[in-house]
């Protein structure tokens, strides 16, 4: 489109709570496009016990322009500013973070990290008639139309919450807010690199008999790859932090509140 930034922030308070971080604010640092978010609806939401508080929003290229500033003048208050970025100009998602110990866009030899997320579940959907293949090798709970398979693995992605053309587009709802699916003629991008190389091998041998291919995470559906009048297929990423397994972010302990 315009190369219009999805951001995704999380802010992660030092514990025990000193003084309350004030969100309008720091949205308001973060709005860097003229003080508006750039055709991404701006949604905000805060634990009520930890009060991490994650933001999405839009920027020109990048959603996540503000960060720096954030951090700036709050990093007494934070332990940790965690962000991702997606640019429709680009393929998949952009992990990085800020903590009092090092500034992911400051390493020596930096380069962009894109951001895997993670699946446990996997279900396929058949077109009307169903599928006629040798499934010896995975072990498949089958129903009458559609057949699951219990895996974990992980997938680059491009989590786009652009506003523009929704009321054309499919779209599906998030834990944010919608996204609209991204068309193409097969159910597998290379790119993306799937984990375990055996989903890439599912995906091309399913490709034909299959109207629904759906990754779940903890029975939330975070990818859907779907039909588009049976022809070419729509694929949508509903990636949040909850499913990121990005090695950096998993390697990083967040503050625990204490009991009592």
């Amino acid at each position: 489109m315009a190369n219009i930034g999805t951001g995704f922030i999380r802010l992660i308070p030092k514990l025990p709570i000193r003084e309350y971080l004030k969100v309008g604010e720091i949205l308001n640092q973060l709005l860097t496009w003229d003080g508006m978010s750039y055709h991404v609806p701006v949604f905000v939401r805060q634990h009520e016990t930890t009060f991490v508080t994650d933001i999405q929003l839009g920027g020109k290229y990048s959603g996540t322009g503000g960060v720096q500033d954030v951090w700036d003048e709050y990093a007494e208050l934070l332990d940790a500013i965690w962000w991702c970025n997606f640019n429709d100009g680009g393929d998949h998602d952009i992990i990085g973070w800020i903590t009092a110990k090092e500034d992911s866009l400051r390493r020596p030899n930096h380069g962009a990290i894109r951001s895997r997320y993670g699946f446990d579940r996997l279900e396929i959907t058949w077109k009307p008639g169903g599928v006629q293949l040798d499934t010896a090798d995975y072990a498949w709970e089958k129903s009458l139309d559609s057949w699951t398979l219990r895996i974990t693995g992980s997938y680059y992605a491009g989590n786009d919450r652009c506003s523009l053309l929704m009321d054309i587009d499919p779209v599906m709802p998030t834990q944010t807010t919608a996204t609209r699916g991204l068309e193409s003629d097969i159910s597998y991008w290379h790119l993306d690199e799937f984990e375990p190389s055996d989903i890439q091998d599912i995906l091309n041998a399913y490709n034909a008999d299959a109207a629904r291919i759906a990754f779940y995470w903890r029975d939330r559906c975070v990818q859907l790859k779907e039909r588009d009048h049976h022809t070419k297929w729509r694929t949508y990423h509903m990636d949040d932090w909850d499913n990121c397994v990005d090695p950096n972010w998993l390697a990083y302990t967040p503050p625990q509140p204490t009991s009592g």
